[in-house]
């Protein structure tokens, strides 16, 4: 997986801000965030949640650990 190809700035900031290495916890936390209200945040954590659902746990620990 090539991490910048694949997942925006945005989403990496995302998925590194529900603090937790379990994928299944980091989308029930990404769909609180689409239940913001903010229509930016809503539309991240959808295409965040999707392409979530496509890495492995050792792609998913990589994203958490991405120097950003």
């Amino acid at each position: 997986m090539d991490i910048l190809n694949d997942f925006t700035i945005e989403e990496i900031m995302l998925i590194k801000n529900c603090n937790t290495r379990d994928k299944k916890s980091a989308l029930k936390m990404l769909r609180t965030y689409a239940d913001s209200g903010d229509p930016s945040i809503n539309e991240t954590s959808y295409h965040t949640r999707i392409k979530l659902h496509d890495v492995t746990d050792q792609e998913f620990n990589e994203l958490v650990d991405y120097p950003i």
